[in-house]
């Protein structure tokens, strides 16, 4: 905080694959509670020896690069990022008579209580996610124009999220970047909705990267081409060791 003259709370939030994004919503509700008029909120991972590891004895990474929600798919890709957003509050940014890159309309969080590594496989946790984020947003599926999928492309976290995207929203489009990115693990939420505000902003989404077979056991997949989008909200998700599904509902700014 010193370093970069920010005075004001500080928090490290250790959430596993989900900390990005919870980070972000934690900064948000920092900012909604009047606690902060601006907040400097992400997620950095660099690879280790130790998470290599960790991964390794579940058997989860892939020997070539990962193929989310693909029939081909064999696993994970290790990866490491970082992705950091300004959040700011209305009342500072009309002060400061500035537009708005986008906003961050909603924030939702909840357990599965249900493996310590796996999601729910339908994806039980992720709704009651989803929905407090639409309350906060005042939002509902009809406003969102498509998801930015956790797609880890491991046969339970695919297989969970296809279960709730063809029970929940099927005529919505989703698109899994881990294919380019590798799991970057704390950074992913942040980074990815950096990714969703930058498609939303584009009015596009780009093919799925390494995506290119179905899986009918899936029964639904991401997009296959860039495919325009309309409307301004999209949202995120980012599912977590531990049973943690964290979602996050981005809208286009008005710049």
């Amino acid at each position: 905080g010193h370093l970069l003259r920010c005075p004001g709370p500080v928090q490290t939030v250790t959430n596993a694959c989900s900390s990005g994004a919870d980070a972000l919503g934690l900064g948000a509700a920092w900012i909604r509670s009047g606690i902060c008029d601006a907040v400097l909120a992400g997620g950095a991972d660099a690879l280790s020896p130790i998470s290599y590891a960790g991964f390794s004895a579940l058997r989860l990474p892939s020997p070539d690069p990962c193929r989310p929600f693909d029939a081909r798919r064999s696993g994970l890709t290790l990866g490491e990022g970082a992705g950091f957003l300004v959040l700011e509050s209305e009342s500072s940014r009309r002060a400061r008579k500035v537009s708005a890159r986008a906003f961050l309309a909603g924030y939702g969080t909840c357990t599965d209580a249900y493996h310590l590594t796996a999601p729910h496989p339908e994806g039980r946790g992720l709704l009651l996610a989803v929905r407090q984020a639409f309350a906060q947003a005042r939002a509902s599926w009809k406003d969102i124009a498509f998801i930015n999928a956790h797609g880890t492309a491991t046969e339970t976290n695919d297989a969970a999220e296809g279960a709730f995207f063809r029970r929940c929203c099927p005529s919505i489009p989703f698109v899994a970047t881990k294919g380019l990115t590798g799991h970057t693990l704390g950074a992913a939420g942040a980074m990815e909705a950096i990714f969703t505000l930058e498609h939303l902003k584009a009015g596009e989404i780009p093919p799925s990267p390494r995506f290119s077979e179905a899986d009918p056991a899936i029964g639904t997949a991401p997009v296959s081409r860039s495919t325009p989008v309309r409307g301004r909200m999209a949202l995120s998700q980012s599912l977590a060791f531990g049973g943690n599904n964290s979602v996050l509902i981005i809208a286009r700014g008005d710049v």
